[in-house]
């Protein structure tokens, strides 16, 4: 058979694990390096890697020892987690103002319970995730400077420790006892805008006079 001659489905042996380990994985050929050397299209080399499990991460990082599924050492596991290029976090305290904690990287953040998109997203706006601000190690000064500036800190505070009232409770003071919108804010710990939602929400309207 001839180096270019294309070798038809039917002709084809299934490739063994033996042959992808040793090629593909030892040896590092690329799936249209085998597909050229087998006179196949590089698809079918794919698919037959893919039946077998023994595909590479997207991310070209390999599966310890091939298999799918392989359980890494914690050595390994930690090895993973504190990469060279992470980015160490602070937390910092929104009363105080001052570094409660740091974590080595945005996955550490994540394994200790808090959600990491929403702490990325609160180091960007200088918002709060789980009551407390957040920054990159070495900028929470330029953090705090920015949040004192915008002076919004009791009110992002107030946001985040109001608790929405019963529609009994809020019927009592807003209708019964006929409590002004600020007046029932000060009361909920909240904007006199909430109040306004909540009365539509609740389908609650005073008597106009």
């Amino acid at each position: 058979m001839s180096k270019n001659e294309y070798v038809p489905f039917e002709q084809r042996e299934p490739l063994t694990a033996n042959f992808i380990m040793t090629e593909y994985w030892a040896r590092q050929k690329t799936t249209l390096e085998i597909a050229e050397e087998l006179n196949v299209p590089e698809n079918w080399v794919y698919k037959e890697i893919k039946r077998l499990g023994l595909q590479k991460k997207q991310n070209g990082i390999k599966l310890k020892s091939g298999h799918k599924g392989e359980i890494m050492s914690k050595k390994e596991r930690e090895k993973r987690q504190n990469q060279p290029h992470a980015k160490p976090i602070v937390q910092i305290c929104p009363k105080t103002l001052k570094v409660i904690k740091e974590f080595s990287s945005q996955g550490a953040v994540n394994r200790e319970g808090f959600n990491r998109e929403k702490v990325r997203s609160a180091i960007k706006t200088g918002g709060l995730s789980k009551g407390y601000f957040w920054a990159f190690k070495g900028f929470e000064a330029a953090t705090i400077e920015v949040v004192k500036r915008r002076g919004t800190i009791d009110r992002k505070l107030q946001v985040f420790n109001y608790k929405k009232p019963s529609k009994k409770t809020f019927e009592y003071h807003y209708i019964t006892q006929n409590k002004t919108a600020k007046e029932c804010a000060l009361i909920f710990e909240c904007h006199p805008g909430t109040i306004a939602a909540l009365a539509k929400e609740y389908k609650l309207s005073k008597r106009r006079r």
